[in-house]
């Protein structure tokens, strides 16, 4: 899997802004948290862990129930991908890789849904206070773009609903010169 993902070589970076991506998502709705919620949640949770590089998500993901690939490495690439059913929700896919260049590494995260069992929210993760962006509609569907602007790197979000089913993506450019 991604180099340091799962090979326990990552940067462990501080739990903080998992709380702050996940803690509005799991907000109560009548004392209950939906399935959306908590789907939501995990993908915010796991890719942000994994762009990160954060050594425990490989753990984390198994307790979950996620059923992880084999990695694919080289050198300058990595690869990885998982996937588990929620009940309900039905199926789900996180794909990830990194990037080594010169004077940058490029992480990225996608998280998707494609069996249209739940019609997700993309306005209510744009709610989140670590996230500074916007949502727009069309025909076609509802998108978020945003950006995390208390992290160390630059981190941006895309979430998104259509006919195709639900995308919940990160991408992280770390400036390897700062």
């Amino acid at each position: 899997m991604i180099r340091g993902v799962f090979a326990k070589s990552a940067i462990v970076c501080a739990a903080l802004f998992v709380g702050l991506m996940a803690a509005p998502v799991l907000a109560k709705t009548k004392g209950n948290t939906t399935t959306e919620d908590r789907i939501v949640a995990d993908a915010g949770k796991f890719c942000l862990e994994i762009v990160r590089e954060e050594d425990k998500v490989g753990d984390e993901l198994q307790a979950d129930g996620w059923e992880l690939d084999s990695p694919y490495g080289r050198t300058f690439y990595d690869e990885a991908s998982a996937s588990r059913i929620y009940e309900p929700g039905g199926a789900a896919y996180i794909w990830s890789f990194r990037e080594e260049y010169p004077n940058h590494v490029i992480t990225y995260c996608s998280f998707d849904m494609n069996d249209g069992e739940i019609d997700f929210d993309i306005a209510k993760i744009g709610e989140n206070p670590a996230l500074s962006g916007h949502v727009e509609w069309d025909e076609m569907g509802e998108y978020g773009s945003w950006q995390m602007p208390g992290e160390d790197h630059l981190t941006l979000v895309h979430a998104f609903q259509d006919a195709e089913g639900f995308r919940y993506q990160i991408t992280r450019i770390v400036d390897l010169k700062k």
